[in-house]
C-alpha cells in the first residue's frame, strides 16, 4: 500500500521488474534478514551481531553481498533464488534500478516474536515458545545501531518504516522510543505499526511522531470477530480507537492517523456487518480498510478486486486493499516457512519426548511433521516407528525439502542411535543447507557416523554370510565372535550405568540383545520396564551364550531388577552346567529367589492378608533353610524361628524378614532379624545403620 512506483532509470542503468527486496529491508529481533515473509523467511540471508552492531563495527547490511545480488539478479533477467521466487507472493512487486540504491522503500522491522492471540493462520502462543529461542524482542539499542548503520551506510531516506511481521509489535514496550529514534535520524520516515489492537491507550501513541496505527479486527460483532482473533475482544480494540481519539485535542501535533483493518471471511461479509462496522471507524475517527485474502475461509461473496471496489462504494469511509497473494499454493502449504516452523518445533517435541521416555507421544509428534514436511503418506493406524528409521528413512530422505526437517529427523535417529538413518538425513541437511552455520559441526557428526555404518555393516555382512553358510548350526568362529562382540557392549553398558551415562547404556544394551537375539527393541523400551518385565520370558528363551544371560543378571543386579537378575542367572546355569562360577551363581540366585518371594509382602504388606504372608515367608524359608513347618504357626512359634533361622539364613532373607516385620508393625522382631542379618554379613552401609537406629527407638 505504502511503495513508491518507479519513476525511470537511475543514471544509465535501465530499470528491471524485481521484488520487494530491492529497495527494501525486513529484520527480525534476533538479527536475521530473510528475504521477505512467508516463503522468504525460509531463506535467511544472515544474521546481524548485536554487539558488533552497536560498537559501529558490523559488515554493510543494506549494500551487503546478498542484497547486491539480488539486485543484479533482476538486473540481468533472471530470479535470484529460483526455488523461491517461484512461490513468492511479492516476486514481481518491485523494480531493480540499481546494485547499490541510496533510497529505503520500506524498511520491515519485527519488534516483537511473541502475540498473545491464537490466529488459525499462525502459532499459539505455547507453540511460539517451542518453535523459536530467544530472544523474543528487538532491543532499543539494537534498533538505533541498525539505523546508524543505515545512515553511515549512505542511506538518504527510508520512505517507510512498518513495525509488523510474526509477532505483535505492541508487546515491544519501548515501540514509542523505537519510533522516537526513527524520526532522529530519519525525520521524514512515515511511521507506521500493524497491531490486533487489544492494548490499552498510551500517550506515546501521541507524542512520539508515529504516523499510522493500524488495528487488525475482522468483524464487527464480538461472535464473527473471534472466530479468527482467537484469545482477542473486539471491544478492548474499539476502546483503544476511541481513546486514541479522545485524547487526540491534547496532541495538536501528533500525525497519528487510526486505520481498521477488515479482512474478509465467509462469516463476517454480510452487508448489515460492513455497514455497522464502516459505522463504528467513523466514530472513532478510523479509516476502514476492507483487505481480500488468501487464507482457507475467504469470502466468497467478494472474491475479487473489482467485487472489493464495488462493495467499498456502499460503506461510507471504507477503503478497498488487496493483500499479497502467494503463487501455486496456500501460506500453510507444505515447504512454505510457516510449515517448516511448524515441523521444526513438532521434531523438537518428539526429541525432548524420546529424552523423557515417552514413546508413543513423541511418534506423533514425528508422524505429524512428515505428513507436513513431505509428500508421503504415514496415516496407516498400525505404522512402527522401527519401520521408518530401518527401512523407509532412504524414502524420505529423498522427499525431504526443506534443511529443518532434515536436521530434526537427524538429531532424533542420532539420539535413537539409528546410524544409518542419522546419516542419511543429515546428508540431506548439508545439501539443502550448503552454506550452513554449523557445516563444520555436521561434517564431523557424519565422519563418526560413516565409521559406526561400516561396522555395522560389517557385523551384518558377518550376520548374513552366517545364514548362508549354516542354517542349521551357528559356526564356532562366529558364535565366538559374535559372543564376545555382545559381551563387550554388554561389559560397556554396565559400565556406563555406573558412570551415569544412562543414556549410552541404554542404547548399547538394545545393540546386545538384538544381535544376540534377533529380537527387535525401540530406544525407549530397555530404558522402561519391557526387557525386565514384560518381554523378560522372551528374551530369557531367546538367549543362547552364557556370557550374553550373566552379563544381562549383572546389569538388572545393577538396576535393582531382582526378578530380572535371579531369571538370567538362572539362564546362565542352564547354558553352562560345568561353569567354574556355579556354586557363586547359585549361591546369588538362592538368595535373590528368596529375596523375590518376600519382596512382593514387603512392599503390600498394608494391603496383603496374613494368610498370604505366611506363604510368602514358607517359601522364602523353605528355599534358605528347608524348614516351612515353623511357619504354619506364625507367629507363636516366633521364639524358636529366632534361634533356628537367625544361625543358617542368609543375609539377604534376614533383611525381606526383617522389613516385613517392620511393615506389620513388629519392630522389635524386626531389629532382631536386622542384628542377625548384620552378623551374618550383610553390609553395614550408612542407609543399614539409620534403619537400625530408628528401629531401636521404635523398640524402646
Amino acid at each position: 500500500m505504502y511503495q513508491t512506483k518507479a519513476t525511470g532509470p537511475v543514471g544509465d542503468v535501465p530499470p528491471a521488474a524485481g521484488c520487494i527486496m530491492c529497495d527494501s529491508l525486513y529484520v527480525k529481533p534476533d538479527g536475521g534478514l530473510p528475504c521477505w515473509d512467508d516463503v522468504g523467511e525460509g531463506l535467511i540471508l544472515r544474521t546481524l551481531d548485536e554487539e558488533a552492531l552497536i560498537a559501529g563495527r558490523e559488515e554493510p547490511i543494506f549494500s551487503s553481498p546478498h542484497l547486491v545480488a539480488i539486485r543484479r539478479a533482476f538486473l540481468e533477467g533472471r530470479a535470484p533464488h529460483p526455488e523461491f521466487c517461484s512461490r513468492c507472493p511479492v516476486y514481481g512487486h518491485g523494480v531493480a534500478r540499481n546494485t547499490h540504491p541510496r533510497v529505503i522503500n520500506n524498511l520491515h522491522i519485527e519488534p516483537a516474536y511473541l502475540c498473545q492471540l491464537a490466529c488459525p493462520q499462525c502459532f499459539t502462543p505455547k507453540q511460539r515458545l517451542g518453535l523459536k529461542k530467544p530472544p523474543y524482542y528487538m532491543t532499543l539499542e539494537f534498533y538505533r545501531g541498525l539505523l546508524s548503520q543505515l545512515r553511515s551506510e549512505g542511506i538518504e531516506h527510508i520512505r517507510v518504516v512498518h513495525f509488523e511481521g510474526r509477532g505483535e509489535p505492541l508487546l515491544q514496550k519501548k515501540l514509542g522510543e523505537f519510533v522516537i529514534a526513527t524520526k532522529e535520524l530519519f525525520p521524514n520516515a512515515f511511521v507506521m505499526a500493524t497491531s490486533h489492537g487489544n492494548f490499552k491507550y498510551q500517550p506515546w501513541m501521541h507524542t512520539s511522531g508515529m504516523d499510522l496505527l493500524r488495528f487488525s479486527a475482522d468483524g464487527a460483532y464480538e461472535e464473527s470477530y473471534q472466530k479468527y482473533r482467537i484469545g482477542g475482544k473486539l471491544e478492548k480494540v474499539l476502546k483503544l480507537m476511541a481513546d486514541i481519539k479522545a485524547n487526540r485535542p491534547q496532541y495538536p501535533d501528533s500525525p497519528l492517523r487510526v486505520e481498521w483493518k477488515y479482512i474478509l471471511f465467509e462469516w463476517n461479509d454480510s452487508e448489515e456487518e460492513l455497514k455497522r462496522a464502516g459505522g463504528l471507524a467513523l466514530e472513532r475517527d478510523a479509516t476502514l480498510r476492507l483487505c481480500l485474502t488468501h487464507t482457507p475461509g475467504r469470502s466468497k461473496r467478494v472474491p475479487d478486486e473489482a467485487a472489493l471496489d464495488q462493495l467499498a462504494q456502499l460503506i461510507p469511509g471504507a477503503r478497498p486493499e488487496m493483500t499479497f497473494q502467494l503463487r501455486d499454493a496456500p501460506p500453510v502449504s507444505k515447504g512454505s516457512p510457516l510449515t517448516s516452523e511448524y515441523v521444526e518445533g513438532l521434531l523438537f517435541a518428539a526429541l525432548a519426548c524420546y529424552g523423557r521416555k515417552e514413546p508413543g507421544r513423541a511418534k506423533e509428534f514425528v508422524l505429524e511433521a512428515l505428513e507436513l514436511g513431505t509428500d508421503l503418506d504415514f496415516s496407516a493406524p498400525d505404522f512402527q516407528m522401527s519401520t521408518l528409521w530401518k527401512e523407509k528413512f532412504a524414502e524420505v530422505t529423498t522427499a525431504l525439502f526443506c534443511p529443518a526437517t532434515a536436521s530434526g529427523l537427524a538429531n532424533i535417529a542420532y539420539s535413537l542411535h539409528r546410524w544409518e538413518a542419522a546419516e542419511s538425513f543429515f546428508r540431506r541437511y548439508l545439501e539443502l543447507a550448503p552454506a550452513a552455520e554449523d557445516r563444520q559441526k555436521i561434517e564431523g557428526k557424519l565422519f563418526e557416523l560413516e565409521a559406526e555404518n561400516r561396522r555395522r555393516r560389517a557385523v551384518e555382512r558377518t550376520l548374513e554370510a552366517r545364514a548362508e553358510a549354516a542354517a542349521a548350526v551357528r559356526a564356532e568362529e562366529d558364535a565366538t565372535f559374535f559372543a564376545e562382540e555382545v559381551e563387550s557392549l554388554l561389559a560397556e553398558a554396565l559400565a556406563s550405568y555406573r558412570g551415569g551415562a544412562s543414556g549410552r547404556a541404554e542404547g548399547l544394551l538394545r545393540d546386545a540383545v538384538e544381535l544376540e537375539t534377533d529380537l527387535e527393541f525401540d530406544a525407549a523400551e530397555v530404558a522402561l520396564s519391557t526387557l525386565w518385565n514384560g518381554r523378560l520370558r522372551e528374551v530369557v528363551a531367546a538367549l543362547h551364550s552364557p556370557a550374553t544371560a550373566s552379563g544381562l543378571a549383572n546389569i538388572a543386579l545393577h538396576l535393582h531388577q531382582w526378578r530380572a537378575a535371579e531369571t538370567f542367572f538362572r539362564r546362565y546355569l542352564q547354558l553352562a552346567p560345568t561353569a567354574e562360577d556355579r556354586q557363586k551363581i547359585e549361591s546369588t540366585a538362592l538368595e535373590l529367589a528368596v529375596g523375590n518371594r518376600l519382596k512382593g509382602p514387603v512392599d503390600r504388606a498394608a494391603e496383603a492378608s496374613a494368610r498370604q504372608r505366611r506363604r510368602a515367608v514358607a517359601a522364602a524359608v523353605e528355599l534358605d533353610g528347608g524348614i516351612p513347618k515353623i511357619v504354619r504357626r506364625w507367629p507363636r512359634a516366633l521364639p524358636w524361628l529366632r534361634r533356628q533361622v537367625a544361625q543358617g539364613a542368609r543375609p539377604q532373607t534376614l533383611l525381606q524378614l526383617a522389613r516385613l516385620r517392620e511393615a506389620e508393625g513388629d519392630a522389635r522382631t524386626a531389629l532382631h532379624w536386622l542384628d542377625a542379618a548384620l552378623r551374618r554379613g550383610a553390609p553395614a552401609e550408612a542407609a543399614t545403620l539409620d534403619w537400625r537406629e530408628r528401629l531401636s527407638k521404635l523398640a524402646g
